[in-house]
């Protein structure tokens, strides 16, 4: 274990199989496979960028702090140290009554948005019913149809069709 409680083989295991030459005292050249990054601990930077990006050192720093028997927590953003999450935390927050305790407003109450017809197609399923139509189809005020009545084919007589 280290000295802030992580197991060293963590960090051992995150820079594996890379290879660390000094350059300078905290500057160095890391290869990984086929690419070679320059590392300052100094600047704390690593050309692959991702130091740059979210904060925490890439493997490549990972594998210097390593060598040079560094602490790793030095060379993580101040924005993951749990004394910046106590302060980001630390005021109390207070709670807030029902809004049926808040006090009501003098101003008027906002209106909808106006309505706009959408381009496209309308659904067939959901029509929107006319100002003067009503529920059951039909327009107020709209003739009805009279259908015929049947007349048979054989007999030619009225109520029946020649299949009853």
């Amino acid at each position: 274990m280290d000295a802030k409680g992580m197991p060293k083989t963590w960090l051992s295991k995150s820079c594996h199989g890379v290879r660390v030459i000094l350059v300078d005292v905290f500057e160095f050249e890391v290869d990984d496979g086929e690419e070679s990054y320059v590392v300052s601990l100094t600047n704390k930077t690593c050309h692959c960028g991702r130091r740059t990006l979210i904060g925490i050192p890439c493997k490549h720093a990972i594998a210097c702090i390593v060598h040079r028997k560094l602490d790793y927590t030095d060379f993580v953003h101040e924005a993951y140290h749990v004394k910046t999450y106590a302060k980001t935390y630390g005021p109390r927050f207070l709670g807030m009554p029902g809004h049926k305790i808040w006090p009501t407003s003098t101003n008027p109450k906002p209106l909808p948005p106006p309505f706009r017809k959408m381009s496209g197609r309308p659904n067939k399923r959901k029509k929107r019913l006319e100002v003067n139509e009503a529920k059951g189809g039909k327009k107020q005020g709209s003739m009805v149809r009279k259908y015929k009545q049947e007349r048979c084919g054989n007999c030619g007589t009225l109520g029946h069709n020649k299949t009853k």
